[in-house]
């Protein structure tokens, strides 16, 4: 799987890698229509983070105040 863009985001074409921090998938998000954004590794989708998995990360080390 090719990357779509050599920079930052880590993204590729069916979603963001692992690495992508709380902040980078929340400002991705906030950017487009997509609630969702696939995490992917080696090819594989290993996982959805969501809109609600990025507020409660936030909630949980005390962004949520």
């Amino acid at each position: 799987m090719q990357p779509i863009s050599r920079g930052w985001p880590p993204t590729t074409h069916d979603g963001v890698g692992p690495e992508l921090s709380v902040w980078e998938a929340a400002a991705l998000l906030s950017r487009g229509t997509r609630r969702t954004l696939p995490v992917v590794q080696g090819g594989r989708t290993i996982g959805v983070v969501s809109e609600d998995d990025i507020l409660r990360a936030l909630e949980e080390r005390g962004g949520g105040d």
